[in-house]
């Protein structure tokens, strides 16, 4: 992640690694650096559900499991 954004909400997520859900802190909006399929590379700004998900598999690639 490149930037976020100083807003901060929380959200009950679920997730596919285990069962159950879990209440987590996500920023609002976030930019973020990253490779596409051809190994091109690219810089992206997203906001609400979709910076939502991106986090949350961030977290995965941190080993954090909600």
């Amino acid at each position: 992640m490149i930037s976020h954004s100083q807003s901060i909400y929380e959200e009950e997520e679920a997730c596919l690694s285990h069962g159950g859900t879990k209440m987590a802190k996500k920023y609002v909006s976030i930019e973020v650096a990253y490779q596409d399929r051809n190994f091109k590379k690219k810089k992206e700004k997203f906001n609400g559900f979709v910076a939502q998900v991106i986090q949350h598999e961030m977290d995965h690639c941190e080993g954090i499991l909600i």
